[in-house]
Protein backbone atom coordinates (compact mmCIF):
# COMPACT_ATOMS: atom_id res chain seq x y z
CA UNK A 1 0.00 0.00 0.00
CA UNK A 2 3.17 2.26 0.26
CA UNK A 3 2.29 3.93 3.09
CA UNK A 4 4.02 3.73 6.48
CA UNK A 5 3.81 4.27 10.17
CA UNK A 6 5.24 4.22 13.39
CA UNK A 7 4.19 3.05 16.92
CA UNK A 8 6.02 2.55 20.17
CA UNK A 9 9.38 3.31 17.99
CA UNK A 10 8.51 0.46 15.71
CA UNK A 11 8.21 1.24 12.07
CA UNK A 12 5.47 -0.83 10.01
CA UNK A 13 4.49 -0.85 6.57
CA UNK A 14 0.48 -0.88 5.69
CA UNK A 15 -1.14 -4.56 4.01
CA UNK A 16 -4.56 -5.01 2.92
CA UNK A 17 -5.39 -8.75 4.05
CA UNK A 18 -8.43 -8.64 1.92
CA UNK A 19 -7.89 -6.94 -1.42
CA UNK A 20 -10.34 -8.30 -3.64
CA UNK A 21 -12.91 -7.90 -0.66
CA UNK A 22 -15.98 -5.50 -1.50
CA UNK A 23 -17.66 -5.39 1.67
CA UNK A 24 -15.68 -5.96 4.57
CA UNK A 25 -11.66 -5.55 4.95
CA UNK A 26 -8.90 -5.71 7.15
CA UNK A 27 -5.81 -4.12 6.77
CA UNK A 28 -2.92 -4.54 8.93
CA UNK A 29 0.39 -2.51 10.03
CA UNK A 30 2.90 -4.71 10.01
CA UNK A 31 7.05 -4.95 11.44
CA UNK A 32 9.46 -6.28 9.02
CA UNK A 33 9.16 -9.25 10.77
CA UNK A 34 5.54 -9.60 10.59
CA UNK A 35 4.47 -8.90 13.49
CA UNK A 36 0.86 -6.28 13.23
CA UNK A 37 1.12 -3.49 15.15
CA UNK A 38 -2.27 -1.97 14.20
CA UNK A 39 -5.58 -3.65 12.72
CA UNK A 40 -7.99 -2.16 11.06
CA UNK A 41 -10.97 -3.56 10.31
CA UNK A 42 -13.59 -2.37 8.19
CA UNK A 43 -17.32 -3.40 7.03
CA UNK A 44 -19.96 -1.87 4.50
CA UNK A 45 -22.31 -3.02 7.08
CA UNK A 46 -21.34 -0.63 9.96
CA UNK A 47 -19.00 0.65 12.05
CA UNK A 48 -15.44 -0.71 11.96
CA UNK A 49 -12.76 -1.53 14.50
CA UNK A 50 -9.40 -0.64 15.19
CA UNK A 51 -7.06 -2.19 17.41
CA UNK A 52 -3.56 -1.18 18.38
CA UNK A 53 -1.02 -2.73 20.56
CA UNK A 54 -0.29 -1.12 23.64
CA UNK A 55 3.39 -3.31 24.54
CA UNK A 56 5.93 -4.50 22.69
CA UNK A 57 8.59 -5.95 24.32
CA UNK A 58 11.84 -7.70 22.20
CA UNK A 59 13.93 -10.25 23.39
CA UNK A 60 15.22 -13.97 23.11
CA UNK A 61 12.55 -16.69 23.68
CA UNK A 62 13.26 -19.92 24.74
CA UNK A 63 11.81 -22.99 22.89
CA UNK A 64 9.96 -23.69 26.21
CA UNK A 65 8.27 -20.31 26.16
CA UNK A 66 6.91 -21.28 22.79
CA UNK A 67 5.17 -24.84 23.53
CA UNK A 68 1.99 -24.91 25.49
CA UNK A 69 1.88 -26.89 29.10
CA UNK A 70 2.48 -30.54 28.83
CA UNK A 71 -1.37 -31.30 30.44
CA UNK A 72 -2.21 -29.91 27.26
CA UNK A 73 -0.93 -32.35 25.10
CA UNK A 74 -2.22 -35.09 26.98
CA UNK A 75 -5.38 -36.89 25.51
CA UNK A 76 -7.75 -36.55 28.33
CA UNK A 77 -7.77 -32.89 28.58
CA UNK A 78 -9.24 -33.18 25.35
CA UNK A 79 -11.72 -35.55 26.48
CA UNK A 80 -10.34 -38.42 25.06
CA UNK A 81 -10.03 -41.76 27.17
CA UNK A 82 -7.61 -44.38 26.19
CA UNK A 83 -9.58 -47.48 25.27
CA UNK A 84 -9.32 -50.73 28.12
CA UNK A 85 -8.34 -54.16 26.38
Amino acid sequence: MRKQDRLLGEDCAWYNRTPDSADAGLMQCLTSDGIPLIDEHWSGWGDGEIFKIVALTRRPVSMDEMQPPRDYLEPAAWGFIKPQY
